[in-house]
């Protein structure tokens, strides 16, 4: 069994290990410490029964775009992969990318030879290709560019209207009261 919580301090080293058994493109220890101090409401980890961390999704938002959000880690242990963990994760990290910081976008690379992230994130999760970025990675590999509209997320979500936006509710009954005040002054 399994559960989704938010990251913290002493999942350093966790978060590190599981970087480094997951990936090929490892991080020191001070680029986890940044995303637990600017953004820890983005990054979780998946705990098994024991509370070892299994799997984690680190993010931010976007240096370039204050209305984007950014995947920049995921990983799972591969004893622990189709489990549908890494959706979990991102989605949770969604989450908290609109009802805290109402991003309205969110991007993430990955690795052009690692088709099944690319699958996971266009079939199950929705992003789109928006780039190619050529030599993205420390050993020349091409980095695909994805992104996903948070605000029809949100909406597939059933999750309330982005602060200071009206919900598709409200601009309906909006839209029925003008008209009906239209009418009236006819």
């Amino acid at each position: 069994m399994t559960s989704i919580r938010r990251f913290n301090t002493d999942d350093l080293i966790s978060i590190q290990t599981q970087n480094l058994l997951s990936l090929p493109e490892n991080y020191t220890m001070k680029y986890y410490y940044f995303h637990l101090i600017t953004a820890p409401e983005l990054s979780w980890v998946a705990v098994d029964d024991k509370n070892h961390v299994v799997g984690y999704v680190l993010a931010k938002v976007d240096d370039d775009d204050s209305t984007c959000g950014a995947i920049t880690s995921v990983a799972v242990n591969r004893n622990y992969r189709r489990l549908g963990l890494a959706n979990r994760l991102i989605r949770q990290s969604q989450r908290k990318m609109m009802e805290i910081y109402n991003l309205k976008r969110c991007r993430l690379n990955v690795r052009e030879s690692n088709y099944a992230a690319q699958h996971l994130y266009e079939k199950t999760l929705g992003f789109k290709r928006i780039d190619v970025d050529v030599k993205y990675y420390a050993d020349g590999e091409n980095g695909v560019k994805m992104e996903q509209d948070l605000v029809a997320l949100r909406a597939e979500l059933g999750l309330p209207a982005f602060k200071g936006e009206a919900s598709n509710e409200d601009s309906a009954s909006e839209k029925a009261s003008e008209k009906k005040s239209k009418k009236n002054k006819k």
